[in-house]
């Protein structure tokens, strides 16, 4: 898959998410995932639906996938921090 057909199949993956299409969203995300394991965008995109679909852990893997490759991504530990506290691990969403 070229990189902007993947562009492409994330563009359509934010737009079914945006209107509630969340099975979508996630095979589009997947799609990509399974040409481009390591595309970031992509497992943290799958994260933030995985997350807004209630897969908590699921989600959780994703964003921690993401930061082990960028530790900087803030939106990233953002996430993963709701999450932590959502579940009551707050000492461990503040590290």
């Amino acid at each position: 898959m070229s990189g902007t057909r993947r562009a492409a199949m994330l563009e359509e993956a934010r737009a079914a998410r945006a209107r509630g299409d969340l099975d979508l969203a996630v095979r589009r995300c997947e799609a990509v995932l399974a040409e481009a394991p390591d595309d970031l965008e992509a497992v943290y995109l799958l994260g933030a639906i995985q997350a807004q679909r209630g897969a908590d852990e699921a989600a959780l893997r994703c964003f921690e996938r993401v930061l082990e490759r960028e530790p900087c991504r803030a939106e990233a530990w953002n996430a993963r921090g709701v999450l932590l506290e959502r579940h009551g691990a707050l000492a461990e969403a503040e590290h």
